[in-house]
């Protein structure tokens, strides 16, 4: 079972886990220095990991096991990471690693965010985290600006991690303060060197508060764009249906045409009144209002006509209506009126990462169709009330038509499948050059490779979004994001001051400590820190940490 141990080390972090996020995470502690042991069924970098000599152990096993636990070290681990792709067994190895080594730092991949917070507060866990909630911000950040990097929540506000130029900056330090006179701070410089030339901008990693998060409703556009999407979806339902049926229907409201205006020149009626006669007719529920009692024979024998259709007439209607409900589940009638749309962005899959996707597109107020091959799908419920559904493969072209490609001003493509979402990557390519294209791909090192190939704007990995938050929390259980700048390992943080007065501190572990937006007591908006002005007990920060990764990559 166990090829090597790591028992009598000490400080050292145990991986649970070696899939995407897993193999990102090892190779972030290895570029940090740190010690790692993982636990997994497979190894990925085996060979790799084994020219690492003392920094690296590897326990071949089931990671919800306490045997390849305690041989992992677990005993005397500094932190423990559970990351498979079971929330149960991530949840078995957290319970485990509490009753042994009650002092580690215990940070647990939960796919179910109801879970999280719970499992927080009562189990002592450091951290839980989703994957996908971290990473849909970077699949959204593309489309909206190239300038954005990610994009996080919190204290109660949605934060951008952007790239700025500043024109004419001498230093680092000068275009730090010309970035805070915009409401912003810098996190620090986009490259490792200065610009080449002095003309050139200096390019700074700079943090801006955007607006107080609110719960996404339905997306906006008002009520002519929910009448015309109405219209639209008939139309196509009207189109797409056979012809027998369109027949019917056409036959059907011509009699009922000439019947109102048979009554109302014959019988000297008013037209309301006529129709109101001829509804009473084919339902079999009139005679009280008006009657043919007195009429002349051919107007009789019309109403005994019009009675005999009747039946036929509502029939007719109500398979009509009973086909749309149940063959199209009538959603399918609305989401038709999204071939019509123009300048929306279609997400295409609706699994963990695509539902989050669309929660934080129509929350920045963008108009959204998704796409969902799978009608059994979780997502599909909470989706319909954010934005219309189309059910379909995402490999097929009429799916995207049905969407409402040709007009779409981007395609996110978050499939679980990497080859539906390059496909569906180069369709939207073919079909508009400017339609903007993030595809999602499970590989990091191949997604770099896609990049550069694909001429696509943007080509992600889950675990590689995700990654540098989960790295962050193992360290501070007040990280709220992660990102890799250069050669250095950047961790936000988000927290509340207790303590005395503080400008910038040292922690214990060398790292450097800078506060960049803080919210006084009692105000509702975060500033700008000015160096110097310490924050006060109580006031809400958001600062930033770093680490610089020294060691190589192992991909």
């Amino acid at each position: 079972m166990a090829h090597s141990t790591a028992e009598g080390r000490n400080g050292h972090i145990v991986i649970c886990g070696m899939g995407h996020i897993g193999t990102r995470l090892a190779d972030l502690f290895i570029r940090l220095g740190e010690d790692i042991a993982i636990v997994a069924l497979e190894i990925k970098h085996e060979d790799r990991l084994r020219e690492l000599g003392d920094h690296a152990r590897f326990v071949k096993g089931d990671a919800s096991d306490e045997r390849c636990l305690v041989e992992a070290g677990i005993g005397n681990a500094r932190a423990v990471v559970a990351v498979t792709d079971d929330d149960m067994i991530n949840v078995s190895i957290a319970l485990l690693v509490k009753r042994i080594n009650p002092r580690a730092a215990v940070v647990v991949r939960l796919f179910d965010q109801l879970l999280a917070s719970h499992l927080e507060s009562t189990l002592g866990i450091q951290r839980v985290l989703s994957t996908s909630a971290i990473a849909a911000p970077s699949f959204v950040a593309p489309v909206i600006n190239d300038m954005i990097k990610s994009t996080f929540e919190a204290g109660g506000v949605s934060w951008n991690i952007e790239e700025v130029e500043i024109p004419g900056a001498g230093d680092l330090q000068d275009a730090a303060e010309q970035v805070r006179a915009r409401g912003m701070a810098a996190i620090a410089g986009s490259g490792d060197d200065p610009p080449s030339l002095p003309s050139e901008p200096l390019r700074i990693i700079a943090l801006r508060p955007l607006s107080a998060r609110k719960k996404p409703g339905k997306q906006g556009g008002g009520w002519g764009l929910k009448a015309r999407t109405f219209l639209a979806g008939i139309a196509s339902w009207w189109n797409d249906s056979p012809r027998v049926v369109r027949l019917a229907l056409a036959w059907f409201s011509a009699v009922i045409v000439a019947a109102v205006a048979l009554f109302h020149v014959q019988m000297n009626i008013p037209v309301v009144d006529s129709f109101y006669f001829v509804v009473t007719i084919i339902t079999t529920v009139g005679f009280g209002d008006y009657n043919l009692m007195n009429s002349p024979g051919y107007l009789k024998i019309f109403g005994a006509f019009l009675m005999v259709c009747g039946a036929a007439i509502l029939a007719v209607l109500f398979s009509i209506i009973t086909d749309v409900m149940i063959s199209t589940r009538f959603r399918d009638v609305l989401a038709r009126g999204a071939s019509k749309y123009r300048g929306h962005i279609i997400v295409a899959g609706l699994g963990n990462i695509g539902y989050r996707v669309v929660r934080e597109l129509v929350h920045r107020g963008e108009t959204v169709v998704a796409i969902e091959q799978d009608e059994g799908c979780d997502y599909i419920a909470p989706t319909k009330d954010l934005c219309p559904v189309i059910i379909g493969s995402a490999k097929a072209e009429q799916t995207f038509l049905r969407a409402g490609l040709p007009g779409a001003k981007a395609v996110i493509a978050v499939t679980d499948d990497d080859i539906t979402n390059l496909g569906a990557g180069l369709a939207a390519k073919r079909a508009s050059a400017s339609c903007r294209v993030v595809v999602r791909i499970f590989d990091s090192l191949l997604a770099r490779r896609m990049h550069e190939g694909f001429g696509f704007d943007a080509v992600l990995s889950v675990s590689h979004a995700a990654a540098a938050t989960f790295a962050g929390a193992v360290f501070f259980p007040d990280v709220v994001h992660g990102l890799v700048i250069g050669s250095s390992l950047f961790m936000i943080f988000y927290r509340k001051e207790t303590g005395p007065a503080r400008d910038a501190r040292t922690n214990p572990d060398s790292t450097m400590e800078t506060i960049l937006f803080a919210r006084k007591k009692g105000e509702t908006c975060f500033s700008p820190c000015v160096p110097g002005i310490p924050c006060e007990p109580g006031d809400e920060i958001i600062g930033v940490r770093r680490r610089v990764l020294t060691n190589e990559a192992l991909t």
